[in-house]
């Protein structure tokens, strides 16, 4: 099964929503509407509102912070990456572009789960309590592929959130008209939105998510799955997920199976579905608009491809600082 959610990424508008259509489908026959009431965990797509926004908003984290990427056990669990390898220092914008996920559980415990959840909160997404795993999507209940896609439209909105909506204006017999729209909230700082932007480009362009990658279209977004349960075994995943934007579109792509089971299960070529599906569409809706790239606020400030908020960036020239990575 394949869903979409395609909004506008400035005012949150419903663009299109589609899911599986089948007459014979009991969950359709009870009007369950996948792109709104699927819940699933959101995988690797949480880390930029778990992880690495909070981080950028209240700890003012350059893209290139150094992070320590090594085992990493809490309250008995131990925590891997998808590759099973350690790659010792990496840059925040290393560790996001190949969704390591070490890095992702530091940084959310580094800037506090109560900020995570607030910023999560600010984005939709309502959170009862936060443990390490949410950090990398490993929430208890799941998100909706609508709620993921109205989260990123807000970091390509200038920080900008609106809860996306479908019914914009009434016309009543007597011919009165009566308009809806929905209320702006600032989520978050505009630095942090652009900032995450710019790593979520390279995302796109050089890491995970390249294969939804459109020449020409100033695009980001991020990659996600979610491992197998215990009681399959089998190499794969149970589900797959792309979210990602433009200035004027952004879109959520789950797919999955309905019940995970040893004979339904989503293989490692599957999960490529997400990806090739979200190109398909957003390649259609850009088709014949003019999209403008993502502008850069003057509280952010660019040093050799690498971005600081504003006041925060160090005093001497880049080239001149010692990084120890591996």
């Amino acid at each position: 099964r394949a869903v979409i959610a395609l909004i506008d990424t400035q005012t949150e508008e419903i663009r299109a929503l589609g899911g599986k259509r089948d007459a014979e489908d009991e969950e359709i026959k009870r009007g369950f509407n996948y792109a709104t009431q699927l819940k699933r965990q959101p995988g690797s797509t949480a880390k930029p509102f778990m992880a690495y926004g909070p981080a950028i908003e209240h700890l003012k984290w350059p893209t290139n912070h150094i992070i320590r990427d090594e085992e990493i056990v809490l309250n008995g669990k131990v925590f891997r990456n998808w590759d099973n390898r350690f790659h010792g220092n990496v840059t925040m914008r290393t560790a996001l572009q190949w969704s390591y996920n070490i890095p992702a559980i530091k940084t959310m415990q580094e800037v506090g789960p109560e900020k995570a959840k607030k910023f999560a909160a600010n984005l939709g997404i309502e959170l009862e309590n936060v443990y390490p795993a949410y950090a990398i999507g490993g929430f208890s209940e799941g998100v909706s592929p609508l709620e993921l896609a109205g989260a990123y439209a807000a970091f390509g909105n200038h920080g900008v959130f609106h809860e996306p909506y479908a019914v914009t204006k009434v016309v009543y017999p007597d011919g009165e008209e009566k308009q809806f729209q929905s209320e702006s909230v600032q989520a978050m700082s505009d630095y942090t939105a652009y900032m995450i932007t710019d790593m979520l480009k390279s995302v796109v362009t050089q890491g995970t998510g390249q294969l939804a990658n459109i020449p020409g279209l100033p695009l980001a977004g991020k990659t996600g799955t979610n491992q197998l349960p215990d009681h399959v075994s089998g190499s794969g995943a149970a589900d797959a997920w792309f979210v990602g934007y433009t200035t004027l579109y952004s879109a959520s792509v789950w797919i999955g199976f309905d019940e995970v089971t040893q004979e339904h299960y989503l293989s490692s070529s599957d999960t490529r579905l997400a990806r090739m599906i979200f190109r398909e569409i957003m390649s259609r809706v850009s088709e014949g608009k003019d999209t403008p790239d993502f502008e850069m606020p003057s509280s952010v400030v660019e040093r050799n491809g690498e971005l600081y908020v504003k006041g925060s960036q160090p005093s001497q020239p880049l080239f001149e600082q010692k990084e120890d990575l591996e």
